[in-house]
């Protein structure tokens, strides 16, 4: 039988290059079958065979089945698409399978520890080293989520480690890359299996994970995400709810070092509030006017501008949806006059931008052009300060982004005519009834009534009757509705209204600075066309 195993046998190659696995070993495998079952050692879909010897687990995937010029082709692509991922155990090796009437591939590695039939008992005995373990599975998880676009399987079934340490995953699928959804929703899973993790452990783990993510993605950003993702995690326990506290603890000191309460609000576990309109949900116990200022963009004067009004009004309560800088030719001016208000101030994806270089995302080229610029003129400190803006801001009545709040990066995604309906799904899905977002530089409200969705422009607009509501004050530097006056708005949480204001500046004085240092054309002359 073993003869005959072997005759039926190809090896098509290994992930290292070097030797693969030996068809004598293969053969040797493949003759011992592994029942799946939930909850057990070896676990898989119905449609995985699995087979489990000694030294080697062999897969075979039987819902594939192919014709003979066919499955060499195949395998290759599956040792090529596994090299991209970098996150298999390099002896892992694919072949080709011929039965009496049909052909598979399948793969074969070393059989090595998993992470859901160890790490709870190593947790209890050697809980360093099995920190360690969980700590080199996020490292793996990450790499190949910033390396390759790619999710892999949460689950910890789907992850061994070696006798000398080292941390592979074991599973053949992987996922289009979440953002940390999936991730954030498998913390409280991990903690649930692993009855010995203590809020000790957590801190230690959370100490980690904020190293982790700082080196494989480069930003802060990243873990303000995560952060985000966290809020409307699960737990079903106490000891998870601490747990995944003291992780989010740690996190909210990595992404915020400077600040020591960045956001009253950030918090992990989902709202205890029942849906309620916007009227009822307003916070009573600060009924005091907010003004909403959005994508000021440098523009210096115009943010005296609406700063005098302000002064006028005596409101003195500010909220700054992002975008700070970008664009226009004064952005530490900006930086140090926001610095002296009584401002809650969020990061937009100009402020990202010139904090971290990264304009891979929605930026044009003039964009890349002003962010290159303003980069040249920001100080360190100035640059580090912009980095620890917060993405978002919540508090007990309303949510504030720069971008658009089902966007998980808050600060790319728009809310225009085509996006309006699903953030205001998104708003009801999460218990939101307010969100204030810059981005789109065009004043004006998206609601929902329990007569349907709409768009208002009025100049005031109460709360009262809708569900929930979209609100965006327009730019302050750089309007786009074919006005050069500087906009902004004013929330008064005590009657639950919007208003929307706008006051003229000498945009021209703002465009003489910007042509005398040499701005493109198109940055300046938009100032006084209002687009």
């Amino acid at each position: 039988m073993h003869s005959q195993y072997i005759a039926m046998l190809t090896v098509v190659g290994s992930l290292s290059g070097s030797e693969p696995i030996a068809v004598s070993d293969i053969a040797a495998t493949l003759q011992q079958p592994q029942e799946l079952q939930h909850n057990t050692l070896f676990t898989g879909r119905p449609a995985t065979q699995l087979f489990v010897a000694s030294r080697f687990v062999a897969k075979l995937r039987t819902d594939f089945v192919f014709q003979p010029q066919d499955a060499e082709k195949r395998a290759l692509t599956a040792i090529a698409l596994d090299r991209q991922l970098n996150a298999y155990h390099p002896e892992k090796t694919w072949f080709v399978w011929h039965t009496d009437d049909q052909i598979f591939i399948g793969n074969i590695a070393p059989r090595i520890h998993t992470f859901h039939s160890t790490l709870p008992e190593l947790l209890q005995k050697k809980p360093a080293q099995a920190l360690t373990l969980l700590a080199q599975l996020c490292r793996l998880y990450f790499s190949v989520a910033h390396e390759s676009g790619f999710r892999l399987d949460e689950g910890l079934s789907n992850f061994g480690w070696t006798d000398a340490g080292a941390v592979y995953y074991l599973d053949d699928d992987r996922y289009q890359w979440d953002l940390f959804t999936s991730f954030a929703s498998i913390l409280a899973v991990w903690i649930r299996q692993l009855a010995e993790f203590s809020t000790e452990h957590a801190d230690i783990f959370g100490q980690s994970l904020c190293g982790i993510l700082l080196d494989v993605f480069q930003s802060p950003h990243k873990i303000q995400v995560l952060l985000g993702q966290l809020r409307y995690c699960i737990a079903v326990g106490g000891r998870e709810q601490q747990c995944l506290n003291t992780i989010s603890a740690r996190l909210t000191k990595a992404a915020y070092p400077r600040r020591s309460d960045p956001q009253r609000a950030i918090s992990v576990g989902p709202s205890q509030r029942a849906a309620a309109d916007i009227s009822a949900s307003c916070d009573a116990n600060v009924a005091s006017p907010l003004a909403i200022l959005a994508d000021i963009h440098a523009n210096l004067f115009a943010l005296q501008a609406v700063l005098a009004e302000l002064r006028v009004r005596q409101i003195s309560r500010i909220l700054v949806l992002g975008d700070i800088v970008g664009y226009g030719p004064h952005p530490r001016e900006c930086i140090e006059v926001l610095k002296q208000q009584n401002a809650i101030i969020i990061q937009g994806n100009h402020d990202y931008a010139a904090a971290s270089g990264d304009v891979s995302t929605g930026f044009s080229k003039l964009a890349c052009w002003a962010i290159d610029w303003t980069r040249g003129v920001l100080t360190q400190d100035d640059m580090r300060w912009l980095a620890e803006l917060p993405p978002y801001f919540q508090s007990d009545s309303w949510l504030a982004v720069h971008g658009a709040p089902m966007d998980k990066n808050y600060f790319y995604g728009y809310v225009y005519h085509m996006t309006y309906e699903a953030n205001l799904d998104w708003l009801v899905q999460h218990q939101i009834a307010l969100a204030f977002h810059g981005h789109s530089h065009v004043a004006g409200v998206y609601r929902r009534e329990a007569t349907g969705d709409s768009r208002c422009d009025s100049a005031l607009q109460c709360f009262a009757s809708a569900r929930c509501a979209l609100a965006c004050p327009g730019s302050v530097g750089q309007p786009r509705n074919g006005k050069t006056a500087a906009e902004y708005g004013i929330f008064r949480p005590a009657d639950a209204t919007f208003e929307l204001l706008s006051v003229d500046y000498d945009y021209q004085r703002t465009m003489d600075i910007m042509r005398a240092a040499s701005f493109p054309p198109a940055l300046y002359e938009r100032l006084a066309q209002g687009r």
